[in-house]
Formats: structure tokens, sequence, C-alpha cells
């Protein structure tokens, strides 16, 4: 009987001591839900869709993205009762000057020229400019003024050494009087003259089916007199009939020139096609073409 009792009493004590934990941490399971409702931050206001427009501004912060609406725009401010003074007129400022180049004679050599024409450009030394000239129309007092004419086309190539000869061959048949083509290839023959020495000997062919020099006088010198020449008479040649290239070429290693320059807007000129007519020459000479499209006189290059 006693150990039965003394059985009863353990179980009892257990079952107390069971129900004792588990109230236990269920108060403790209660304290936590409410303290982490108390610490939940409040839900931030619905946002109103109703309005026409927000503009909003994303403000980049350490960790999170702030939005904010604009600012409110101040209303502009009223109208003057009375008028403004007129402003004087603004004078526009006079353009920076542009630098020229480091000598008279010292223009940019394409890149693209070949080496042997590459070889017969030099840098000058320095002295009075030559065919930079003045206003024709002005003529100084005692005086006549002897002006080389002013282009504003690409120059094809920098100077010559002095006593050296260069040829200018330019196409003046039909097709090249559309789109401004024999326009592009005058400007550019008289921007390059415009840059050589008085030393340098110089003749201008035009052509069509038949050469004509337009200088008398075999190759002259390329001073002011000898370029405004040339400037008039090629001025006076119209585009027209057929071209015989190869004739043209041949009147111009004639002449026993250092190098050939070429101007037409024929893009099927090769070397081999002008193998023959240099071989008869007996002269190796470098023959430069520029061709001559709508957009232009486009850079050199040696037929081979």
């Amino acid at each position: 009987m006693r150990a039965s009792a003394r059985t009863t009493r353990t179980a009892l004590r257990r079952a107390v001591w069971a129900s004792v934990t588990l109230h236990a941490i269920a108060a403790a399971g209660l304290i936590v839900l409410v303290r982490t409702r108390e610490v939940e931050p409040p839900k931030p206001p619905p946002i109103d869709t109703r309005a026409s427009y927000v503009q909003m501004h994303l403000v980049e912060t350490i960790g999170e993205v702030e939005v904010r609406p604009d600012p409110p725009t101040p209303a502009p401010p009223a109208a003057p009762t009375t008028k403004p003074p007129a402003r004087p007129p603004e004078v526009a400022p006079a353009p920076p000057p542009v630098a020229g180049p480091a000598g008279p004679f010292a223009p940019a050599v394409p890149h693209t020229l070949p080496p042997e024409l590459v070889a017969l450009i030099r840098k000058p030394p320095a002295g009075p400019t030559v065919g930079a000239a003045p206003d024709p129309n002005v003529k100084p007092a005692g005086a006549i003024a002897a002006a080389a004419p002013v282009s504003t086309g690409r120059v094809l190539h920098g100077a010559f050494k002095p006593a050296q000869t260069v040829v200018y061959l330019i196409d003046c048949s039909g097709s090249m009087g559309a789109s401004g083509k024999s326009a592009a290839a005058r400007s550019a023959l008289l921007a390059t003259l415009a840059r050589q020495p008085a030393t340098v000997r110089f003749q201008v062919i035009a052509y069509d089916s038949t050469p004509r020099a337009l200088v008398s006088g075999g190759t002259v010198l390329a001073t002011p007199e000898n370029i405004q020449a040339a400037s008039a008479r090629l001025g006076a040649v119209e585009p027209r009939g057929s071209s015989k290239h190869l004739i043209a070429l041949r009147a111009a290693l004639d002449l026993r020139p250092d190098a050939v320059v070429w101007l037409t807007d024929a893009d099927d000129l090769t070397g081999a096609a002008i193998k023959p007519v240099l071989k008869a020459s007996g002269r190796p000479v470098p023959v430069c073409v520029g061709l001559v499209t709508a957009a232009g006189v486009q850079q050199l290059r040696e037929l081979k």
C-alpha cells in the first residue's frame, strides 16, 4: 500500500511540473508576439491615384531610393506696366584667326601620296610668300599688282623642289560638266599651284579628244602671272566631247616632267593601261590620279 501511494505522489508531481512548464512556454510566446506587434512600423497611407499627373524625382540614398514629388511651380511674375528700354544690338565676336602653315610653302602633305611623289616635296626656306595675292582689283600707287587667283579648293600635294617640273592633266570631256566636277577640279588645281615656289616649273594640259597646253612656252615658272594666265584659259574651257586619256598622257610626258598629276572622273584608269605609254617615254615618271566626283577631288593615288 505504501509503495502504491508513493508512486501516485510521484506521478502527481510530474504532472504538475509538466503543466507549469507548458504554461510558462505559452506565456513566453505570448509576450514575444505582443512585443513584435508593438514595434511593427505603421503602414504608409495609400497613394491617391486620382491626381492628373505626378512628377517624381528619384533621390538616391544609402541602401534605398526615396521617392518624392516636385515642389509646386511658382507663379510667373506679373508683366511690367512700362515698356523696358530697347537693348542695343549685339555685335557678334570676330571669328578666331585660322592658323596657317608653318612656312610659306609648308602645306600638309596627304598621307596617301606615293613615296615617289613624297620624295619630291620639301619644306622651302623662309622667304616672301609666292602665290599669296592681294586683291587684283586693288592696285598700289605707281605699280600694277600681278596676283595669282585665290582658290579655296583642296590642295592636292605639297611644294616641289626648285627647278622641278610637274605637268597637270585635267579632263575637260562632257562628263566633267555634270555635278560641278569641272569647277572642283579647277579649284583644286589652282589651290595647289598657289602653294608652289616660283622656281618650280609647271604646265596645265586640258584635254577631251585633243590635248592643249594652257600656258605657252612649254613648262613655265609658277609665278603669279603664269598661274593667272593658266586660270583664265582654264576658265574659258567648256567641258564637251569624249576623252582620249592616253593621247593626253603622251603630250604630258613629251614635256619630260618629274611628275604627272591627273584630274579626271574616269575611274577605270589602271597602271597596266598606261604602262606602254610610260615605257615609250623612256623615263619612270610617277603618274598620280585624283578622281573627280560630285563630292570633289579625292586623294591622289599612283597608277602602278
